[in-house]
């Protein structure tokens, strides 16, 4: 004769989101083991699983600060364009009366273009970083080429 007891959960007091997640994940486990083990008693029935609860929550605990950590990394392109621009600009606006490059070289020698091409290496790192941060690297410096001119040079 198959026994006609339900089960009845006994519930597992967990102050975080483990315990919720852990009910909701073995909520219907008794009743499958009822189910599956008619003649279980009750008790071993609920003590199985509370074990099994007991067990979810420590594994999900376990690997709460991991799972934070991944939570907390956020990619730099990610960031609102507000925020990325405050930062471009803290980067590529130098303060006022900064020379950014200053090329000396004897009166005869001509400039070849790696010499003077320098540019922040953030606007290298990417396509984004450089399409985003270009236009507040170029709008907001001076940029002053000077040449020196001698009189016998004619």
């Amino acid at each position: 004769m198959a026994s006609t007891q339900t089960y009845i959960e006994t519930p597992l007091v967990v102050d975080d989101d483990a315990g919720v997640t852990a009910s909701m994940a073995l909520s219907s486990l008794g009743e499958s083991l009822r189910s599956a083990y008619p003649y279980m008693r009750t008790e071993a029935l609920n003590n199985i699983v509370d074990h099994m609860k007991s067990e979810l929550v420590s594994k999900i605990t376990e690997q709460q600060p991991r799972m934070a950590a991944s939570r907390a990394r956020i990619c730099f392109t990610d960031l609102p364009a507000e925020i990325r621009n405050n930062i471009y600009e803290l980067v590529v606006i130098p303060q006022a009366g900064h020379t950014l490059l200053e090329i000396r070289t004897p009166r005869d020698a001509t400039l070849s273009p790696r010499t003077y091409a320098k540019i922040p290496t953030l606007l290298a790192t990417s396509r984004q970083v450089r399409n985003d941060a270009s236009p507040i690297y170029y709008g907001n410096n001076g940029f002053i080429a000077t040449f020196p001119y001698s009189a016998t040079q004619s």
